[in-house]
């Protein structure tokens, strides 16, 4: 009788030592099987196979008109003049583009929103998206016009926006300031991230504009730039284009125009600078790697 204690006691050390190895084991293959998950995760990010995408940069002289195509639809940021607008909706038929998902005016100069009253007459637009700026000229009225012909709200941003197409991650970027002094800086700004690939379109922005830029947008260094307002020099243009650090640059602009200094900066960024004024330029991104061809 006076050994039984002793026994129990050596059966729960052997029931506990069971248990803590039960236990043990389960929370050992719970870790490895979650560092596997972890680890699964990380090379199936790496792996990540993209849709690729092209941009347009189309030769409209001294204006912008820009086409994203993505697997799930397309995007035109600007329409060029009111001249290029049958040229563009020809282009895209041809490749049988017949629908835009949006239509970003990024300001209402006629040399940006010129052929929006014919995009949008002839393709199915299914989003319009302005700056929050209002002028009385022929262009706006006919844009104006044409969008309320065919039932389209247009919204008026004055908010950031983010959009989502096809794998590229866009957000939009509206003046802050009410009171500018010209049209060009109430210039919707565009930052598209495409995987490892980044995208910065910024319209006509001059000092002002590029001085909101430099802290609205927060990651704005970005592989390819749309060089502002068509690579004219301003006060600020080094400040920002080191900030922004391209390797690859679009100018915007026609055969009579070509500002040599902001190409000297970009050169000696080590960007390569491609011009409109020599033909379209196509951009390809995988989502890894960009190419860039005219």
């Amino acid at each position: 009788m006076g050994k039984q204690p002793k026994k129990i006691i050596i059966l729960e050390i052997v029931v506990l030592a069971i248990l803590l190895t039960v236990f043990g084991i389960g929370r050992y293959r719970k870790t490895i099987n979650q560092e596997s998950d972890s680890q699964q995760t990380v090379n199936e990010d790496a792996n990540k196979v993209w849709e690729p995408i092209d941009v347009t940069f189309f030769d409209v002289g001294k204006g912008d008109c820009i086409l994203i195509e993505t697997s799930e639809g397309a995007i035109m940021i600007d329409t060029g003049y009111d001249e290029n607008g049958e040229d563009l909706v020809g282009w895209l038929k041809e490749r049988e583009i017949d629908t835009l998902a949006y239509l970003i005016l990024t300001h209402p100069d006629k040399d940006h929103i010129g052929g929006a009253d014919t995009v949008i007459n002839e393709l199915n637009v299914e989003n319009i998206i302005e700056t929050n700026c209002e002028v009385n000229n022929d262009d706006y009225i006919q844009y104006k016009e044409a969008a309320a012909s065919k039932g389209l709200s247009i919204l008026t941003l004055t908010e950031e926006k983010e959009l989502s197409i096809g794998g590229a991650q866009l957000t939009i970027y509206p003046p802050l300031s009410k009171t500018f002094e010209g049209q060009n800086d109430y210039s919707l700004v565009i930052k598209m991230i495409f995987g490892e690939t980044d995208f910065l379109f910024a319209g006509d922005a001059t000092e002002a504009r590029i001085e909101e830029l430099l802290k609205q947008i927060p990651n704005i260094q970005s592989m390819l730039l749309k060089v502002p307002y068509h690579g004219r020099l301003m006060e600020n243009s080094e400040e920002f284009l080191e900030a922004v650090s391209p390797k690859y640059s679009i100018i915007t602009c026609n055969k009579k125009k070509e500002y040599k200094d902001v190409m000297k900066m970009l050169t000696e960024l080590n960007s390569e600078v491609f011009i409109t004024k020599d033909g379209d330029i196509t951009v390809n991104s995988d989502g890894k790697e960009m190419t860039v061809s005219q």
